[in-house]
């Protein structure tokens, strides 16, 4: 599906971006599992803990220990995360364009190559985010977009950090309510129904399988994410092409 060669439409781009979501899913599947899985740790430990029968520490000492526990979790998926993208985001791509396998040792490269450059672009990404979001949310919003292909502009294209970051700025430059209007049926939507149905069952569950459920629907989510963020950044480099000023 990113063979296409001229801009689609908002409704071919989520056709084309399903598409190709039916074509990667399988093949993303494992890693999308270990991500999900290691980011619901917590939510997958604190199922398993009976918190109505246990005795709440009540000291500053073991409040201090769970903060530094959440610390800890947030910092080890803020270090992996590049790492699954890069992986995900690669095979993807070679899969849907160049239609061919990508080797251990493939992957492996590019993960050596580009985890700082990701890394770094991903903080400066969040960071944009969390400032926009200080400032009444709606810079925060429109820095989520803007700024949002830094990764598949670093994993297909090859840019650095910054050019990464000046890449994507440019592209979705004019394009943005096409990308939000993209994102928002193709990816926001199908995101919502299915965590809305496991809130609405969750509540007659057990912790557990609350959480279990919220694990396989991440899993499944993941390889729509990157679908789409593929085909719409092939639409947005293609109407770049076409409008280069």
């Amino acid at each position: 599906m990113l063979a296409v060669k001229i801009p689609l439409s908002i409704g071919n781009v989520i056709r084309h971006s399903f598409k190709t979501y039916v074509e990667l899913y399988k093949p993303l599947l494992f890693y999308a599992f270990l991500l999900t899985l290691v980011s619901l740790i917590p939510a997958i430990a604190q199922s398993i803990i009976d918190t109505d029968h246990v005795v709440q520490p009540a000291t500053q000492a073991a409040e201090a220990g769970i903060d530094l526990w959440d610390l800890l979790h947030s910092c080890i998926i803020f270090l992996i995360y590049p790492i699954f993208n890069i992986l995900m985001f690669y095979k993807g791509y070679h899969l849907t364009r160049k239609k061919r396998e990508v080797t251990s040792q493939d992957l492996i490269a590019q993960v050596k190559e580009k985890y700082l450059f990701v890394l770094g672009a991903m903080a400066l990404y969040m960071l944009a985010i969390a400032v926009g979001l200080i400032l009444l949310g709606v810079p925060g919003i429109f820095m989520s977009l803007m700024w949002l292909f830094y990764l598949p502009s670093i994993v297909i294209d090859n840019h650095n950090l910054l050019d990464s970051l000046r890449h994507s700025w440019q592209i979705v430059w004019c394009n943005w309510w096409r990308t939000f209007f993209v994102f928002l049926f193709a990816f926001a939507v199908p995101n919502f129904i299915l965590f809305g149905v496991i809130e609405a069952v969750g509540v007659f569950l057990p912790d557990i399988i609350d959480v279990c459920l919220q694990l396989i629907a991440a899993t499944f989510l993941v390889p729509l994410f990157v679908s789409v963020t593929l085909v719409q950044y092939n639409d947005l480099k293609l109407r770049k092409l076409a409008r280069p000023f």
